[in-house]
């Protein structure tokens, strides 16, 4: 199902807020607010899940009044593997957005116990998450919304699907942040300003080069592009020239046989669906 246009319009307007300098401590309120002008949802919560020890930590908006301090974590961790998205995130490690519905009907939900004991009094009967993978700690690092009375459709499904890639290269850049180190391992010679200022990693831009097939400097301007960035903003981040940018964009609208950059930044979102996987095929 293709975005419509005014939603990726939306999205481009919006992601510079998504990479604005959080620390580790600041980032999941972040996202949990930004996600709000996104997707409509009666909760949104900032998931860090890790089944093989039985742990959950969940930051959620509106908070969770129903349990006491700790509670939900204590009362969740040991039922986690019933739980339909998170013992299939687990199982197969990808990255992707998700719906109960996908595994399970509701008369099947209700039977279980994760269901009963921490679903049910949220009054959660429809949920979507979309996770990544840290591989420091092997956790999972998951977005997650919620309902009550109605199913998130494929719209939904496909938004979040090309927000992944940025959720988690937000996530490095608090990592990052939290360290107050700069990002500029593998950097190639023009991009460190790129990695320098937290935003993408240097294996993005070759990764758009090879999938679309344009060159190394014209993946870097759609990489930022495909961010909010306007053509002058662009030119300052790569240290180029506007009328540069910009003949950068006209040859990758040729070769891409698009009009405008809304197109450009829908082709580079979904090229970038796959790569964190992309790049730990490469790693393996």
């Amino acid at each position: 199902m293709a975005i419509p246009e005014r939603s990726i319009r939306r999205l481009l307007t919006l992601l510079p807020a998504l990479y604005a300098p959080q620390s580790l401590e600041q980032f999941p309120r972040h996202v949990i607010n930004w996600m709000r002008y996104l997707i409509d949802a009666d909760s949104v919560g900032f998931n860090v899940v890790n089944l093989a020890r039985q742990q959950i930590a969940l930051e959620m908006d509106p908070a969770i009044t129903e349990f006491g301090s700790g509670d939900f974590e204590s009362m969740a961790g040991p039922v986690l593997d019933e739980h339909p998205l998170i013992a299939h995130f687990a199982r197969t490690r990808e990255s992707r957005a998700m719906r109960l519905s996908d595994f399970v009907t509701r008369r099947q939900l209700h039977r279980r116990n994760f269901y009963q004991t921490t679903l049910r009094p949220l009054r959660i009967e429809y949920l979507i998450a979309a996770p990544f993978l840290d591989p420091a700690t092997d956790d999972h690092i998951a977005i997650s919304l919620a309902r009550e009375s109605a199913d998130f459709d494929d719209h939904d499904q496909e938004m979040l699907d090309l927000l992944l890639p940025h959720f988690a290269q937000a996530y490095r850049n608090a990592q990052a942040q939290s360290r107050r180190t700069p990002f500029a391992h593998g950097c190639a010679t023009g991009e460190i300003s790129s990695c320098l200022a937290q935003t993408v990693p240097c294996d993005q831009p070759r990764h758009l080069k090879d999938r679309l097939g344009i060159s190394q400097r014209e993946a870097s301007v759609l990489l930022w592009t495909a961010q909010g960035k306007t053509s002058a903003e662009t030119a300052q981040i790569l240290s180029i020239s506007r009328r540069t940018v910009d003949k950068h964009l006209e040859r990758m609208y040729e070769k891409l046989r698009v009009g405008s950059r809304v197109a450009a930044a829908a082709l580079a979102w979904e090229a970038l669906r796959d790569f964190p996987h992309a790049r730990a095929r490469s790693v393996d």
